[in-house]
């Protein structure tokens, strides 16, 4: 019994540790993402690179904030029908996603799902970026509350902050062994001084 009580706990442990690992890193990707893209440097991960629609142009089916993931590829797949990402003229080489309304041997010309008129750049090589090849909505809504003045503080860094103290609250409240001095605190906390 004594044995496989500590078996239990041991990959308990391992666990907890595998996730903080996997979150540390997934973390630190990501702010490294962030902070090289906003260095102007693209960041592709296995050919996949994540935008933020912007803009309406491409309403009802890719709402503003929402995310979409673009491979790189080869320029001569392009098709008609193909959602395209690109660097756009019109918004001094910043990237745009529209869909290819017409192939020719000098380029392509594209149009928002929104628009009534075929954009006027013709796209070649040079200005393509990737095929467009999953999209959601799912986190629109939250991305437009993150671009708030104090979005990050209130959608993202209150409920970590949040989540975090309840984990750990389970943990030292579930916890059959005497608490040590650092999880006195939180016991104190959410259960209150002993009484005697």
């Amino acid at each position: 019994m004594m044995n496989e009580e500590y078996y239990n706990v041991n990959r308990s442990i391992r666990a907890g540790r595998f996730f903080t690992v996997c979150v540390l890193v997934l973390s630190f990707t990501l702010i490294f993402a962030v902070i090289i893209e906003f260095k102007g440097y693209p960041v592709y991960f296995f050919n996949l690179k994540a935008y933020t629609i912007t803009s309406s142009s491409m309403e009802p089916d890719f709402k503003v904030n929402s995310l979409v993931i673009i491979k790189r590829g080869d320029f001569s797949d392009v098709q008609e029908g193909d959602i395209i990402a690109f660097k756009a003229a019109a918004l001094g080489g910043k990237s745009a996603l529209h869909r290819v309304v017409r192939v020719t041997s000098d380029g392509v010309y594209t149009m928002g799902d929104n628009g009534k008129h075929a954009d006027n750049q013709l796209i070649t090589r040079s200005e393509y970026i990737g095929k467009a090849v999953f999209h959601t909505n799912i986190f629109a809504d939250y991305f437009t509350k993150l671009k708030k003045t104090d979005g990050v503080l209130v959608y993202f860094i209150f409920p970590l902050i949040a989540l975090s103290a309840f984990v750990c609250a389970i943990k030292v409240l579930t916890d059959k062994k005497k608490p040590c001095k650092r999880q006195a605190v939180v016991f104190l906390i959410f259960k209150g001084p002993p009484r005697y």
